[in-house]
């Protein structure tokens, strides 16, 4: 593994995961720096909802089989039960260097449209101890990610966390500006069929 400063590797994905508000944007200038030092095709911000047995994507970078953006997949049946558990008590960063049967990896990737032959780090981001998502990176062939990657990608985790937060805040307001012009139009429309032409 090369040599890296620690200060301007931060500074330097920092900025990137703080250039843009558009998330898609924020994250592929990050993907592109960061894999410089991770290992990495693919990096994506998702939420998993254990309950409804979800994965939902916020936004993803790098070579992606399918559309992620606002996609929800369904995951597999098998696995959940370990999904759930490991997801109340999973630890901060987790490489999966080999695909875990237990979880259901195997065949999330499928439906992913990914290789089986890949290696994941999944980090867990957290804002003022909530639970908001996970930023997961996925590279081509087994053993991929060492400590020093997941050290590495630690130093990222209140930029990411707080990149994951603003993108969903900004899409919720996105959702009521465009449910309050929907309303306005169904007013408008109201008043002219009750007042004609007079308006």
């Amino acid at each position: 593994m090369m040599n890296v400063d620690e200060n301007v590797f931060f500074r330097e994905a920092t900025v990137r995961i703080c250039s843009s508000l558009d998330i898609e944007t924020a994250l592929r200038r990050s993907f592109e720096y960061i894999r410089n030092f991770i290992p990495m095709m693919r990096m994506s911000l998702h939420i998993l909802d254990p309950d409804l047995n979800v994965l939902r994507f916020v936004a993803s970078a790098g070579s992606d089989p399918q559309e992620d953006t606002e996609r929800v997949l369904r995951l597999p049946e098998k696995g959940r039960n370990e999904r759930a558990a490991w997801f109340k008590n999973r630890e901060v960063i987790r490489i999966m260097n080999q695909p875990d049967p237990k979880l259901g990896v195997p065949e999330i990737r499928q439906s992913l449209g990914l290789k089986p032959d890949i290696s994941a780090m999944n980090m867990a981001l957290k804002l003022e101890g909530n639970s908001i998502g996970d930023l997961a990176l996925a590279a081509d062939g087994l053993n991929q990610y060492t400590d020093e990657h997941a050290r590495l990608l630690l130093l990222l985790h209140e930029p990411f966390a707080i990149a994951m937060s603003n993108a969903l805040k900004h899409q919720e307001v996105i959702r009521f500006k465009d449910m309050l012009a929907d309303d306005n139009r169904y007013l408008f429309d109201e008043l002219r069929s009750a007042l004609g032409d007079e308006i």
